[in-house]
């Protein structure tokens, strides 16, 4: 795993908890968002010369949002629990 791969991971696994924070209830719409803008932007860099989309690279992407969006629901169950 790259330095690359790791700072992809981090960066997407932060929005996709920033979503889940600020969205609780949407969890569907979180993924499809966060998700959809990862494998866009993928896609998009095989449409340049000088940028090149890799399966790898988006598999880390949507690993890291993922997490993201789960460590948001749990967060977000736990606050629930903590106010009751």
């Amino acid at each position: 795993m790259s330095a690359a791969h790791v700072e992809h991971l981090a960066a997407y696994a932060f929005i996709g908890l920033l979503f889940g924070l600020v969205y609780p209830r949407q969890t569907f719409l979180n993924g499809v968002v966060v998700l959809g803008t990862a494998t866009l932007l993928e896609v998009l860099q095989l449409m340049t010369p000088d940028r090149h989309g890799r399966i790898a690279d988006l598999g880390f992407k949507l690993a890291g949002a993922i997490a993201g969006i789960v460590a948001a629901k749990i967060a977000a169950r736990q606050i629930a629990l903590w106010r009751r």
